[in-house]
């Protein structure tokens, strides 16, 4: 209805700084509301905002501090939603997963380009592909993504993660292009998939 509302935080102790925004706020005619925050453990009370995914028909997205803790029929994919895109949140990651789930089969040779966490590649080898290799432009990525592998219990020669841009580095391409690919999965925006067909 064309309503805003504008958060501040201050210490308990900023006295200028509560006289201050009082000032402001009667100026602009503001109803100010102030309301202790409430005692937060800063460093886990991000976790809540990263709750299970279902997808599809039969996988979920957990993150791995609730993977003990699964029960369910579905086919965990696990893992760390921390510094890099793939959490299994976005629309468009959430339609190649899905559609995975009709294509990919037992044995299938996967590459990902624009890995990412290694969300699709992990989803790959959940659903029974041999191998996945998930190559990425950022180097934090890389990391990242064998840690999950890791947390789904894969490890080379199943999954390889790789660091590279496969349209300007040639060794990378050749090196990639000597394998034979049953699925080649590219969530990424469209001016690069055109550039890399």
């Amino acid at each position: 209805q064309g309503l805003s509302r504008i958060k501040l935080y201050l210490e308990d102790n900023d006295d200028a700084g509560l006289s201050r925004l009082k000032t402001v706020a009667e100026g602009l005619s503001l109803v100010m509301d102030i309301a202790a925050l409430p005692e937060t453990d800063w460093e886990e009370s991000w976790k809540e905002n990263y709750p299970p995914v279902e997808l599809g028909q039969k996988l979920i997205v957990l993150p791995y501090w609730l993977a003990q803790d699964y029960e369910g029929s579905r086919i965990p994919v696990i893992l760390d939603p921390g510094l890099t895109f793939g959490t299994g949140a976005h629309p468009s990651t959430q339609m190649v997963m899905e559609t995975m789930e009709r294509i990919v089969r037992p044995g299938f040779r996967c590459l990902d380009l624009g890995s990412g966490s290694g969300i699709l590649s992990l989803v790959a080898l959940r659903l029974g592909a041999q191998s996945a290799i998930g190559v990425d432009i950022d180097p934090k990525a890389e990391s990242i993504a064998r840690e999950n592998a890791a947390y789904n219990g894969f490890a080379a020669p199943e999954f390889t993660a790789l660091t590279g841009n496969v349209t300007e580095d040639t060794a990378l391409m050749e090196r990639l292009a000597k394998n034979h690919y049953d699925v080649v999965l590219v969530n990424i925006v469209a001016d690069v998939i055109v550039g890399l067909s």
